[in-house]
């Protein structure tokens, strides 16, 4: 009992000290979630493995928990190794999402004529708020990139202050 108490305490306190971290050389900072992050995805992914197989041993509905686990562990435990946000005085770099298939964005400041923020309201249960950062660019065409994640949640000090470096307007059209 005291072991599972021990393990719950060391999770609490990891969930605590954030999920993220900020790698600066220069001007060039790097955001990119912690190492822990992918360790706990891992073991939790066995674990429940681990429960599927033991409490379903004798059922198929065990062993296809066990695969579905696994495979999902498999699947998303790379994806913390992978995304970051790097922002420097001249460019802004974002690669996040499913590691095979990621969504990246190069942003070249020289390019960017403004920036507006938006927001969307998804549709159904949830019914989320997304922020948005819309990059309209020099030749007309314009760039989105999501604020609703916790990189660019963590980089958007540094992304305000390069965009300002470069005399970059940002209008506010979030409406609140």
């Amino acid at each position: 009992m005291m072991t599972a108490m021990r393990a719950l305490v060391l999770c609490g306190l990891l969930t605590l000290c954030g999920c993220t971290k900020e790698s600066v050389e220069g001007d060039r900072a790097v955001y990119m979630y912690e190492w822990w992050v992918s360790i706990a995805i891992l073991v939790g992914g066995t674990i429940g493995t681990g429960v599927c197989l033991l409490a379903g041993k004798e059922d198929w509905r065990g062993w296809l928990g066990a695969v579905a686990i696994a495979a999902f562990t498999v699947g998303f435990a790379p994806i913390c190794w992978f995304d970051h946000v790097t922002v420097d005085a001249k460019t802004l770099e974002t690669r996040w999402g499913f590691w095979a298939y990621p969504t990246v964005h190069q942003i070249a400041f020289a390019d960017i004529k403004s920036v507006d923020l938006t927001k969307r309201r998804t549709s159904g249960r949830r019914r989320r708020t997304n922020y948005y950062m819309v990059f309209q660019k020099k030749n007309g065409s314009s760039e989105e990139i999501t604020l609703s994640n916790s990189l660019m949640e963590a980089a958007a000090d540094r992304i305000g202050d390069a965009l300002l470096q470069n005399q970059i307007q940002v209008a506010d059209k979030t409406g609140e």
